[in-house]
This record gives C-alpha cells, structure tokens and sequence, in this order.
C-alpha cells in the first residue's frame, strides 16, 4: 500500500512512538501499514472486513498507529480531500469514529506538541516527578484547538494527560 502523503509525513517525524505516564501513542512505520490493517479492514487471509453501514469499517479507512494505553486505532479517511485522522474504540461491535485532528499535517503537528509535553513525563515514575500543571495542560489543549481550527473536540490529546489528572486527584 503506497500513501505517499502518509509516508511522508511518517518519514518526517523523529519518532513513532511516544510514552506519557501509563500511555501513549505509536505510529505504524511505513513498511508496516500493509500488515497493519489487518483486523480492521481486511482478516490475516485478505477477506476484507470493509462495509458501508454505520459501524462498519470503511475501506477508504487506513490505520496509521495506536493509543498504547487502550489500543484504540488511529486511521486516516482517504475519501476525504483533507485526509483527516480519527479514533474509535474497538471491541464494541461497531467503528464509532471521533476525530483527532483535521489533516496529516494538523496530526504531525498535534504529534509534535504531545511528544514535547511527554518529555521527561514518559513514565508513571517521571510523570510523579515532573507533573504537569493546569496552565501547562490548558496551554496545550489550546495549541490542539488552535492547529485544528477549532474544528474538532480535542477528545484523545485530552484522553490522553487523564492519568496525570487521576494521580492530581490522589
């Protein structure tokens, strides 16, 4: 499978992996994408899994990665002109998609600020150490808002700072 927009903004980014606390995301490398869509659009013999109803897996969805905290996947819509990447849950029965970021370039630049926000916080035994303050949150938030336009909830970025807030809570 060749994306030569998603290669590209694979090749450009440091790493495709980045911790935070308990979780995380990782980002499938370019030669890995074949094999990355099993389970989701087609089965490890090629049947696809691809169908048109709600909650159905599109085939003009291609997963790029994964939450490591829940698995949740990240995927791209081809069928959309500015290629914009979601999440959904799985085990559910159905693809309930929720955006993540309005492009490839809006996702390589929320991927960007979440990797700066990780530093030194890439374990629970750092995150304790160097917890992330309200302002900081607040400030990062606002940058996600700010790179999608203020077109989607920053739902996953926020998802993914919510072990910092249950250790504010202890």
């Amino acid at each position: 499978m060749k994306v030569p927009l998603l290669i590209k903004m694979l090749g450009e980014l440091r790493s495709h992996e980045i911790s935070y606390g308990y979780g995380g995301l990782k980002l499938l490398e370019a030669d890995e994408l074949d094999e990355g869509q099993i389970g989701y659009s087609v089965s490890p013999d090629g049947q696809s899994f691809c169908g048109v109803r709600p909650g159905d897996w599109r085939a003009s969805w291609i997963v790029i990665g994964h939450d490591t905290g829940l698995g949740d996947p990240l995927f791209i819509d081809m069928s959309d002109v500015g290629v914009p990447v979601f999440t959904a849950a799985h085990g559910e029965g159905a693809w309930n998609r929720r955006p993540v970021a309005i492009s490839l370039d809006a996702f390589a630049r929320c991927w960007r600020e979440f990797a700066f926000l990780a530093r030194s916080r890439a374990n629970p035994v750092e995150l304790k150490a160097t917890p992330l303050s309200k302002a900081e949150r607040i400030d990062y938030l606002n940058r996600i808002n700010e790179i999608n336009e203020g077109q989607i909830h920053a739902e996953l970025w926020k998802q993914l700072l919510e072990t910092d807030e249950e250790m504010d809570d202890d």
